[in-house]
């Protein structure tokens, strides 16, 4: 299982992924003084398949994501856009 880990004030967008992979579980934690609103998707080209869209998460809060796993098709990369400072954490794995 692999890690992608980080943090933006914007967006992130990871390289593509080079083999079928699924993203296992996900969390956002907030790190600014208020609410943030994120967007989590994977893409390929122009187009985004949002996973979240929009969330609110609260201040010094965090959103974790353990549903069913996403499957990230090869040449697709991960994306994440937020309001504020936010730190991004993804379990992959391949399939």
């Amino acid at each position: 299982m692999s890690v992608i880990s980080g943090n933006t004030s914007t967006s992130y967008n990871s390289s593509a992924q080079t083999n079928a992979s699924r993203i296992v579980s996900f969390s956002l934690c907030n790190r600014t003084g208020g609410a943030v609103t994120v967007s989590v998707g994977i893409f390929y080209g122009s187009t985004i398949t949002y996973i979240l869209y929009n969330k609110s998460v609260a201040t010094a809060d965090s959103y974790i994501y353990t549903g069913n796993p996403i499957t990230i098709p090869v040449n697709y990369n991960i994306y994440v856009n937020v309001s504020g400072s936010t730190d991004y954490y993804f379990s992959i794995e391949g399939i």
